[in-house]
């Protein structure tokens, strides 16, 4: 989009994507959406290795009355540190007031020298940030960005209607209260994984577990995208296929909206062992269908789920912990009947989309 098409109070800078199903692609577009409509907002896709001559060329272009300069910049770019840092020293670009949009910082995805150094060089460039979680907000003030222009704006949670909610809760507590009475039911507990087939998603954590549960009644369901030509996608894909219980684990793939609803209402737990969540839109999900959540007490997945009242928070530090708490609900319907009914009740109380938009503008006209 050129510096023309791209103008507004706000202009929200990202990258392009082959993947819209990103908890960051979804906030980005969902944001532009609701803030676009009233021309508070505009999104600019501008590919990474342009980004420097884009905002020099942005900051050479006079503003129209009541368009301040403000650039809320996605976390993607800091791999381009070195053409911020380099578009910054321009003094037209240093009138310009840039945010950080961190949905990610990139040695939370590969820990590496190069990841290290594109931080050190790109936050202090920033003037503060938007985060999608307080544990996210509190990083990067650990990390250098200015405290006082830091900003939490949690995603927002689409709620299923009153009455898809309302059937929902009819039908699991029928299934959960025929398992009652019959502890060797013969269908099997459906377990949920949502979630891009990368390292830290850490999938095969969900599957280490399972095998272990071997002998209970269970089936694991994975949607989510698996690119092609990743080496931890094939690996993955490799050991389903030998486990001993390969049979039980189905691969969606990447789905659509109305096939994702249908599978989430089978669903009676979500698992997932991730490595790192600056957020965790997924858990906000499940608790959205009343699943309940199994997964690692790390980062921001205590701002949603409540240990014991919508999931079960395991410590990863613990070898069994994960494990432990999938038998805990595969083997007790009450239990599972108990937090799902949490978990509707903790959904009520998510940001809504339309909140989440209001704080993103409020952030930016501080």
């Amino acid at each position: 989009m050129g510096v023309e098409d791209c103008v507004g109070v706000v202009r929200l800078v990202t990258p392009p994507t082959d993947n819209a199903k990103t908890g960051g692609h979804i906030y980005n577009a969902r944001v532009a959406e609701i803030l676009g409509g009233n021309g508070a907002l505009h999104q600019c896709v501008v590919p990474p290795g342009a980004i420097g001559d884009w905002l020099r060329r942005t900051a050479a272009r006079p503003n129209s009355p009541g368009d301040p300069p403000v650039i809320v910049l996605d976390s993607l770019y800091i791999s381009a540190a070195r053409a911020l840092h380099a578009a910054r020293a321009d003094d037209r670009v240093a009138r310009q007031r840039w945010l950080l949009l961190a949905h990610l910082l990139p040695t939370q995805e590969h820990d590496g020298e190069d990841e290290r150094r594109a931080e050190e060089i790109a936050l202090p460039l920033f003037d503060g940030a938007i985060a999608p979680s307080r544990y996210m907000r509190e990083l990067l003030r650990r990390r250098g960005v200015p405290g006082q222009r830091l900003y939490a704006c949690p995603p927002g949670t689409d709620l299923p209607s009153a009455t898809a909610r309302a059937t929902d809760t009819a039908k699991a507590t029928a299934t959960t209260a025929g398992r009652d009475h019959n502890s060797h039911s013969s269908k099997p507990v459906q377990i949920l994984t949502v979630a891009n087939w990368i390292p830290r998603k850490n999938l095969e954590g969900v599957l280490d577990a399972l095998e272990q549960l071997k002998e209970l009644s269970w089936q694991w369901k994975i949607v989510g995208h698996a690119a092609q030509e990743s080496r931890y996608a094939d690996r993955l894909k490799q050991r389903i296929a030998a486990s001993p219980v390969g049979e039980r684990v189905a691969t969606l793939g990447t789905l659509e909206f109305g096939e994702l609803d249908a599978v989430w209402r089978e669903t009676e737990v979500f698992a997932l062992a991730t490595r790192f969540e600056s957020y965790g839109m997924v858990f906000a999900e499940a608790l959205s269908y009343g699943v309940p959540v199994v997964a690692p007490e790390i980062c921001a997945v205590p701002e949603i789920v409540a240990n014991g009242v919508s999931g079960i928070l395991y410590d990863p530090a613990h070898q069994d912990g994960l494990r432990n708490a999938l038998r805990s609900l595969i083997e007790n319907p009450a239990r599972r009947r108990s937090l799902s009914s949490g978990a509707r009740a903790e959904a009520q109380r998510l940001t809504s989309w339309q909140q989440t938009a209001e704080c993103f503008l409020a952030a930016c006209s501080e």
